[in-house]
């Protein structure tokens, strides 16, 4: 009685258990696919990681990306 009363609620009134239980899981499916898919489009962008070879040239290159980086924020 009380599984018919919350199917009715659901909107599965007209359907088996075993049926509702297929269309959930296919909702449930759905939503699955669409995070992970937009998970995986919206992946945070890291700079590689470069050992540096001296230490004049990795203040020199980190010099560069701050320039780099505050043109790209001033052309948005």
């Amino acid at each position: 009685m009380f599984v018919l009363k919350v199917l009715e609620r659901m909107s599965f009134a007209k359907s088996s258990i075993k049926e509702t239980m297929l269309q959930e899981a296919r909702i449930l499916l759905f939503w699955y696919c669409m995070s992970y898919a937009l998970l995986q489009r919206n992946k945070p962008k890291f700079q590689k990681f470069e050992s540096p070879s001296s230490k004049e040239g990795s203040s020199v290159k980190i010099e560069e990306i701050e320039e780099e980086n505050k043109e790209l924020i001033t052309s948005k």
